[in-house]
């Protein structure tokens, strides 16, 4: 929800900062020129960074692939697509496959959401791995950028969801994070006008277990009665998919990943000796 609400302070705060003694607000032409000017300096950079990652293979010859973590969103439903989901949450093998596809020399990635988004993600299956990076960029900016027009329905939306700087974040390190705000921002958005609607997009985001846990306690605790029940029904819809599809398996597999994903990061860390572990 962020990268929804932090633009509109953002430009409230750059008219005052830009204001001069009694004057009302400074121009929205210069605000817009400034942003415009980002865009075009944060395009630059994102393409030179992916040219980096072009220098051995689709890697940069460090270790890090073409789309940084995106090579988890990618590989975690094409092994599941080819009945190789038992490779998903174990390491070794889920590196040979992700090495296999970049071609250089790979850090350690962890595939470490919960298999419900493997049911979200299954189109990237069907894709090569760089244009499914494109759409996945891509997509993902435009579904925040229609979340944004629900909360900023008169404003420059177009501009702003360009050039928030958790978008270029988000893109650099082919990350989620748009898709996120497009789903807890338009569930928000709708939670009026479409009550089921916004449950449902709330519901997606139980590949978040975290928001999965808060979501259902927020509404309930505001007496949005169809909005949660829409939100439940979607997210064990979601759960009923992936038992079917992959097994029950799967999710001991997931939940042995996580205990150990835990100990290595945020209980032993670099002491681990386990250098060069990235995780998504």
């Amino acid at each position: 929800m962020a990268l929804l609400a932090n633009w509109t302070t953002a430009w409230d705060f750059g008219a005052r900062v830009f204001s001069r003694g009694n004057a009302a607000v400074v121009s929205p032409g210069l605000l817009g020129r400034v942003a415009r000017c980002y865009v075009a300096v944060a395009l630059l950079a994102y393409i030179l960074d992916l040219l980096r990652q072009t220098r051995d293979g689709l890697t940069d010859g460090a270790g890090r692939p073409f789309g940084d973590d995106f090579i988890n969103f990618w590989s975690g439903p094409v092994l599941a697509w080819h009945h190789h989901a038992a490779d998903i949450y174990n390491g070794a093998a889920c590196h040979a496959f992700q090495q296999s596809v970049v071609g250089g020399q790979l850090d350690t990635y962890h595939y470490s959401y919960p298999p419900m988004l493997l049911v979200l993600t299954v189109p990237l299956a069907l894709i090569p791995y760089v244009p499914a990076l494109a759409l996945w960029i891509s997509a993902g900016w435009f579904a925040f950028y229609r979340a944004l027009r629900l909360a900023m329905p008169e404003g420059r939306v177009f501009l702003l969801a360009l050039a928030t700087p958790a978008v270029f974040v988000n893109a650099v390190g082919g990350q989620n994070g748009t898709w996120t705000a497009a789903l807890f921002g338009g569930g928000l958005g709708l939670l009026d006008r479409r009550p089921i609607i916004a449950g449902g997009l709330l519901g997606l985001l139980i590949y978040k277990p975290h928001l999965g846990i808060l979501i259902p306690v927020a509404l309930l605790a505001g007496r949005r009665w169809q909005a949660c029940a829409a939100a439940a029904a979607t997210a064990g819809g979601l759960i009923a998919v992936s038992l079917i599809w992959l097994g029950p398996d799967i999710f001991g597999d997931y939940l042995r990943q996580i205990a150990w994903l835990r100990h290595v990061i945020l209980e032993d860390g670099p002491e681990s000796g386990i250098a060069c572990c990235r995780y998504s």
